[in-house]
């Protein structure tokens, strides 16, 4: 029941957001949702990524700036190119021989407002193609009463439309 009640929301709000259908939909435009939708977009799928604030990024873009990863040998894939386009953007701006580009570690250490701009050019390229994003969405579960579900409910003066904040990427500030 709980899965059907999952799919009616997801299909209400993929409607709202202008496309009858995707092949992914992602909830939280977190770096975890951020990477699933470059890797599905990478992958040719048409994707909707559902974000409850006006920004995506999460922890990394508002504040924390350190990955506690001890084994960077073991680092790969999309967080691989996350660190290394971190590093590139310290060398870019500060320069190679830079204290800047020294206490960034490798990119595992960064300003928020650098790993916001990794994550804007990271899905720059994907984004027109195949990623939509919807931003100020809130997504609530269903509730049941005496058999009969009410709902979905929903916290947005958005009203689920595809929406993006000033300054976001592909959008005209």
């Amino acid at each position: 029941m709980k899965k059907s009640l999952l799919c009616t929301l997801l299909m209400l709000t993929m409607l709202s957001c202008k496309q009858n259908s995707y092949d992914v939909v992602i909830v939280g435009g977190t770096p975890g949702g951020i990477m699933t939708a470059i890797s599905a977009a990478r992958m040719g799928k048409t994707t909707l990524l559902l974000e409850r604030t006006s920004h995506i990024g999460g922890l990394p873009a508002n504040g924390l700036g350190a990955t506690d990863i001890a084994t960077r040998g073991a680092t790969t894939g999309l967080f691989l190119e996350f660190v290394n386009n971190i590093k590139q953007k310290y060398a870019d701006k500060y320069g190679e021989d830079s204290q800047q580009l020294k206490d960034c570690s490798d990119g595992y250490h960064f300003e928020p407002s650098m790993a916001q701009d990794v994550f804007d050019e990271m899905i720059a390229d994907i984004r027109e193609e195949t990623v939509k994003f919807c931003y100020n969405v809130t997504v609530t579960t269903n509730t049941e009463r005496r058999n009969v579900v009410s709902g979905p409910s929903k916290a947005s003066k958005e009203d689920y439309k595809e929406s993006a904040p000033q300054g976001a990427p592909g959008e005209a500030p």
